[in-house]
């Protein structure tokens, strides 16, 4: 058995997010991961050489038979519902694309309103707009924008040019790729009506994946020879395990987030579930190990 911990798993500093899963699994190549780069132009490639993670080919994985990866919920599933274990089916696809809206940069003291061409008031529109497409939308379509650059971003300027992200999210492959076009479709609409340039553009896309259903059931047998209230779930977040899956059945095992609160200051998991947890990924890994029960 090998304990595994990725790189970037967040991408939180370097986009795309789970650098490392994806260059073990082959989903990004080495030219395309080292030279990512964070909002100061350091380069992934640099910053791993500097602190001395960058690691050698011949220490990399091979030959895996299964890979079980065991995390928090991040989501309210779990607690809603009165169970300590989530045996994850899958996890939805995520599209994530950037928008820039122009208009025309103006004093804010001295252009009247009727002849502003604000690209920041167009983005709020947008983004208004956006919010109640996911919500009108098939269940379980989630739309976010989350990241957003003013320029020049200062108080007496009328904002001329603005840049945002938008996160699309959904299990059905289907239904996620059709959002994403009337995305599109709407933000041309409004950048019509409000006469601003508009560009789009893909930074990334994953598709949905669905994990192997044998060792998706090792986590429910687990659960149940602990005697812990189980059930099956669907990812909403990206996680390593769906690259890894790529080259070797895969599964996750979800423990509650209290509130199903998540990258927040907030975030908690009682201890009690984090023991369940490790109890049942010890069981699901003595079986892959050709075991019979404990």
């Amino acid at each position: 058995m090998v304990v595994a911990n990725f790189t970037n798993e967040e991408g939180a500093r370097f986009e795309p997010s789970m650098l490392g899963s994806g260059g073990l699994s082959g989903v990004y190549d080495s030219e395309y991961i080292f030279s990512r780069q964070d909002r100061d132009g350091r380069t992934f490639g640099e910053e791993l050489q500097r602190i001395g993670y960058k690691g050698k080919p011949e220490n990399r994985l091979k030959d895996i038979y299964r890979y079980v990866e065991l995390h928090v919920e991040q989501g309210p599933y779990l607690e809603s519902s009165g169970h300590s274990i989530g045996a994850v089916e899958g996890v939805q696809g995520i599209a994530c694309l950037q928008v820039n809206v122009k208009g025309e940069q103006d004093h804010a003291g001295t252009t009247p309103m009727e002849t502003r061409k604000d690209a920041l008031v167009t983005a709020a529109k947008m983004i208004a707009d956006l919010n109640r497409l996911a919500r009108e939308s098939d269940e379980g379509t989630k739309v976010t924008v989350g990241r957003m650059s003013v320029e020049p971003n200062v108080s007496n300027c009328v904002p001329g040019e603005v840049t945002f992200t938008v996160d699309i999210r959904h299990y059905d492959d289907e239904i996620r790729n059709r959002t994403i076009e009337m995305v599109k479709d709407r933000l041309g609409t409004l950048a019509g009506v409000e006469d601003v340039e508009l560009q789009i553009e893909l930074l990334w896309h994953t598709p949905s994946t669905a994990f192997a259903k044998d060792v998706v059931n090792l986590i429910l047998e687990g659960a149940q020879y602990f005697r812990y209230p189980a059930r099956t779930i669907t990812s909403g977040a990206g996680h390593d395990a769906q690259h890894i899956h790529k080259i070797a059945p895969s599964a996750m095992i979800f423990v509650p987030s209290v509130h199903g609160k998540s990258h927040c200051a907030e975030e908690f998991t009682a201890m009690d579930d984090i023991e369940k947890g490790a109890n049942t990924l010890l069981y699901v890994t003595y079986r892959l190990a050709g075991h019979t029960k404990p």
